[in-house]
């Protein structure tokens, strides 16, 4: 459910930027995707849990800093 709140919100606020020059989209974008990984943190949990599989050797905070920008990322 909460799936498909976060997909339809998603998609009208993507109807509206696409009005908007793109360096001012990409701010917004990256900006999204910050404030998704401090308020919505969908699986975040897991992506540390793989992560750190992967990359046994990284500290906490690098494997935070990959998670944020993937978040970043997928906000663009």
């Amino acid at each position: 459910m909460i799936n498909q709140i976060i997909y339809l919100f998603l998609s009208f606020l993507s109807f509206i930027l696409s009005c908007f020059p793109r360096k001012i989209v990409l701010f917004f974008g990256k900006f999204i995707g910050f404030v998704l990984y401090y308020i919505f943190p969908l699986r975040k949990k897991v992506a540390y849990k793989n992560l750190s599989i992967v990359y046994p050797q990284k500290k906490t905070s690098e494997i935070n800093k990959i998670i944020l920008k993937c978040y970043m990322h997928y906000g663009l």
